[in-house]
């Protein structure tokens, strides 16, 4: 995704600062860096004022670097942010991401959980990159699988890959699974209808999502004009076999609303992009993606 193409002032945002003071001075918390045995033996001494460079090992998508250096900022409110490489841009591996200049001994002690974050946002808007560009025109979502208490900077990192951001939390739009219809009166498809009308009346005016796993509630759906509708753990083949029937029996099937779901990595994303589906959403974008590889080197200014 271009650089130019999400919000550029996201972490400059109240409730944006706000959640990620609390998600930093938890993580140094964690690691006591007020506390560094190490550097404050060596170095606690050394007036002169030190430069910490981040590189990227390797070429990636960028996202986070602005709240790693408010990570040397909150530790030491005199640390200076040189350069701070925005969100979505593409970086080689060799290229400098960010430069902060300070205490050498604060530099030191949030190097830990400043590389953490970059490197974790990074990771996910690199694999969410790469697998947008594997999904031609069908949009890549994220889902609720988030790591807790990093829900907001996840979904920031799958953005800046090009990603689309699902509903945030359980109070967004109504989106019946295979537990609710189950609960709700069996999970057979003649349960749909009434399943809609209860929402539409709880929940005028939003999109509703009724998750589906069989081509009879896949019709259903269909027929009470479900916004969008989720098939979940079907194989490619089988979502394309579902919508021709349904074209074929005289259905309107929105394509843009729906949406595959269920074990889909980068490796069969493709397929299920051509399946037939607008929208295509994988739990792996945050859930185990691999960090971007990073690396810290400092000198004295």
């Amino acid at each position: 995704m271009s650089e130019s193409q999400i919000d550029p002032h996201f972490w400059s945002e109240p409730k944006v600062v706000e959640a990620s003071l609390r998600w930093i001075d938890a993580a140094l918390r964690e690691d006591r860096a007020h506390d560094d045995v190490t550097s404050l033996a060596l170095l606690g001494d050394r007036p002169e004022r030190a430069v910490a460079s981040v590189t990227a090992v390797e070429a990636g998508v960028l996202c986070g670097a602005e709240v790693a250096a408010r990570v040397f900022q909150r530790l030491d409110p005199s640390v200076e942010v040189v350069t701070a490489a925005t969100d979505g841009r593409s970086v080689a591996s060799g290229e400098e991401v960010l430069d902060v200049r300070g205490s050498a001994v604060s530099l030191l002690a949030a190097e830990r959980t400043a590389l953490n974050i970059l490197g974790h946002l990074s990771g996910i808007a690199t694999t969410t990159a790469r697998w947008v560009a594997r999904a031609g025109d069908t949009r890549v979502l994220d889902t609720r699988k988030t790591f807790p208490g990093a829900r907001l900077f996840q979904r920031r990192a799958v953005a800046a890959g090009g990603g689309v951001n699902h509903r945030f939390d359980l109070a967004d739009f109504p989106l019946v699974k295979e537990n609710h219809r189950d609960l709700f009166g069996g999970g057979g498809p003649r349960d749909i209808p009434a399943i809609v009308a209860r929402l539409r009346e709880a929940a005028p005016g939003v999109p509703l999502q009724v998750e589906v796993e069989d081509p009879a509630s896949f019709r259903a759906a269909l027929k009470c004009g479900v916004e969008r509708v989720l098939i979940d753990n079907r194989t490619p083949e089988e979502i394309a076999e579902w919508i021709g029937d349904a074209e074929r029996a005289g259905l309107t099937v929105d394509r843009s609303g729906l949406e595959a779901s269920g074990g889909i990595t980068g490796e069969t994303i493709a397929a299920y992009a051509g399946s037939g589906v607008g929208r295509v959403s994988l739990g792996a974008l945050t859930h185990s993606v691999r960090a971007l590889d990073l690396s810290l080197h400092m000198r004295w200014e």
